[in-house]
């Protein structure tokens, strides 16, 4: 009657009575989701479901099937709701509409422990479970939960319970994922497919004399931090930043050549410009040698100052001495007097 009981109070919700604290952080867990773009809003809603999912099967399982909840560590909490997140982006994948490759991805980039969810996301790949009883698996094999691999009653009541709440989960998100997948189809159907490396034109740079390009994995890492929370929401479809997220990440690339950057994403881009060929995660061409510029030497030019401040001009030319471009900066003179003797 308990477990019947308990599967009642996890399928409907009702968890408002619970007193037991699951040992993880959800406001951590929750700034890493903001990292991402495509799965942030259906790994958010995991979470939340995995520390309810949690506290009220131990609360509920502890007493009959002598499992001590107080054993579990933060660091074993984290992978438990690592695991179940894991499952639930693996239930939802069974969607057609979900872009599996995308969210798989993201998840590991926020997974508290990244080697861990690379190997289970491995192990599930070779595996022929379906997300539920891979999910009963590793928490098994990796005792997060003491006494766990060998409590067979636990093991048969937290598979029903993972089945169950699963397949909900997936079920709620239904709207989303497909409200989600119409709006990358829109913004990126007209565009031709992603490359490799990209270049912009000097023409488009402010003090620039040299082309700039761009790698594929950089623009990865760069959307990431500059787009990610704007390609969460599928009311931003028609904004640049939502269309730049999706379109490096949806086609399949191979071409090895250099293509110019799409005008919309060029102009996300350009603020930044010459500070990522200052730190060299952008690289100069140089027209003049016609090469790429790895190695650069600087000038810098005392132009004027402002009160406390001085402001210089940093030029950067190629190893034969071919101006690039330039950047200003200021510089604050901190000057304290000295102190009266008395």
């Amino acid at each position: 009657m308990r477990f019947f009981e308990s599967l009642f109070d996890i399928v409907s919700g009702k968890r408002a009575h619970r007193n037991v604290t699951f040992g993880v952080s959800l406001a951590s867990a929750f700034e890493r989701c903001d990292r991402i773009g495509y799965a942030s809003h259906v790994a958010k809603e995991a979470i939340v479901h995995a520390d309810a999912f949690f506290a009220s099967y131990l609360y509920q399982a502890s007493a009959p099937l002598s499992i001590n909840v107080k054993l579990i560590n933060s660091h074993g909490a984290e992978k438990l709701i690592d695991l179940f997140v894991m499952a639930a982006i693996l239930e939802c994948c069974k969607l057609g509409a979900f872009r599996k490759n995308i969210a798989l991805n993201e998840i590991l980039q926020i997974s508290a422990d990244r080697d861990f969810a690379e190997q289970c996301l491995i192990e599930f790949n070779r595996s022929k479970l379906t997300p539920s009883d891979f999910f009963l698996k590793k928490v098994s094999d990796s005792k997060l939960i003491q006494g766990f691999e060998n409590n067979i009653k636990a093991q048969y009541a937290l598979r029903e319970f993972a089945r169950l709440e699963l397949k909900h989960f997936s079920d709620s998100q239904t709207n989303f994922i497909e409200a989600i997948s119409e709006a990358i189809d829109f913004c990126i159907r007209d565009l031709f497919p992603g490359n490799l490396q990209f270049i912009v034109d000097a023409l488009f740079i402010e003090d620039a004399h040299c082309d700039v390009m761009l790698t594929h994995e950089f623009l990865l890492d760069w959307t990431e931090e500059k787009c990610a929370q704007i390609a969460a929401n599928p009311k931003n479809a028609e904004d640049s930043r939502f269309s730049f997220y999706y379109w490096l990440r949806e086609h399949n690339l191979g071409r090895t050549h250099v293509d110019p950057l799409p005008d919309e994403f060029r102009e996300i881009l350009i603020p930044d410009i010459l500070q990522l060929l200052q730190e060299q995660k952008a690289i100069a061409f140089c027209k003049k040698c016609e090469d790429y510029a790895v190695d650069m030497n600087i000038e810098a030019e005392a132009i004027g100052n402002d009160g406390a401040f001085s402001i210089f001009k940093y030029k950067y030319c190629c190893a034969r001495g071919h101006f690039l471009f330039s950047k200003k900066a200021t510089m604050h003179l901190n000057i304290r007097e000295k102190p009266l003797r008395t």
